[in-house]
């Protein structure tokens, strides 16, 4: 988000060394901010859920494999800010 509250949908990877743009295209989360973000370092995913979207409180959950984003059920019935952590062992579908 810029200074005057401008949310983008762009994706970045570091290096250790410097921050690379990453093309979105295709099904993606969108921009939003307060998103609640976990490494799942068994099947190399990114997981993402909710956060806020402009107005709207988001519910959804998204994974990230490096190159391509999927959306996935989300069991929340209704919209809340959260914290999201991982649970060692859990099996994600």
């Amino acid at each position: 988000m810029d200074g005057a509250g401008k949310q983008f949908n762009d994706l970045w990877e570091f290096d250790g060394k410097k921050w690379d743009s990453i093309p979105v295209s295709g099904a993606n989360p969108g921009s939003r901010i307060s998103s609640g973000y976990a490494y799942d370092s068994k099947r190399g995913l990114l997981i993402i859920f909710g956060g806020i979207s402009g107005q709207d409180i988001r519910n959804d959950t998204w994974s990230w494999n490096g190159k391509h984003w999927k959306q996935f059920s989300t069991l929340v019935e209704r919209k809340q800010l959260f914290q999201l952590r991982w649970i060692t062992g859990w099996s994600f579908p």
